[in-house]
């Protein structure tokens, strides 16, 4: 006769040598075996089980514009991790930030270790858009009481002038440094600068 106990964690087996147990945290359980024999001989012994609970990895992504850092937001169970950024380059961080070099798409892995060899992977594709083209041209002269179109370049969602004007073009009449910052439909950023001379 076997007796395993608690016999609320048995899940098949009671009543023979071996059993199917469950336990229902990630903590340390001991079993109990009882044994008696047909001459009523009885004998007890223990097994402690450590429950080793696999982590759960997940991640999301906030900004992946290329020249700019992409940020890596884990959300995975408490543990150690590992980050594949799918490029070649790795790092081990609870939270990861990335400056890729070059546009395209890349896999991302982060792997999640409760540091007792039980491991989980999430997987995550990503792709990495190019800097908004935003182009200025050459910097440019002109003529005392003269001014000068600047044009930033249509298609953008927003632009921002040093000036502080938000539209695509600037009349400009005044030597000066003037840049112009756009956002594109991805949401990635861009900027260029010219030089304005003014000759008497």
């Amino acid at each position: 006769i076997y007796v395993w106990t608690p016999n609320t964690y048995v899940v098949s087996g009671q009543g023979t040598n071996k059993i199917k147990g469950y336990v229902p945290a990630c903590e340390d359980q001991r079993f109990v075996i009882n044994v008696e024999n047909q001459y009523r001989c009885r004998a007890m012994d223990t097994i402690d089980v450590d429950i080793r609970c696999k982590p759960k990895a997940s991640f999301k992504v906030d900004k992946n514009c290329d020249n700019t850092l992409v940020s890596f937001i884990n959300e995975s169970d408490q543990g150690l991790y590992t980050w594949e950024f799918g490029d070649g380059s790795a790092l081990a961080d609870t939270n990861a930030v990335y400056s890729y070099s070059l546009p395209g798409n890349y896999t991302v892995l982060l792997i999640a270790n409760n540091g007792s060899g039980c491991a989980d992977t999430a997987s995550l594709e990503i792709q990495v858009y190019s800097a908004a083209p935003v182009n200025l041209g050459p910097d440019v002269a002109i003529c005392d009481g003269d001014s000068v179109v600047l044009d930033a370049g249509p298609g953008f969602i927003s632009y921002l002038w040093s000036t502080g004007s938000t539209d695509a073009t600037i009349v400009v009449s005044t030597a000066g440094i003037y840049t112009a910052e756009v956002t594109d439909t991805t949401g990635c950023a861009g900027s260029d600068t010219i030089v304005v001379d003014v000759v008497s």
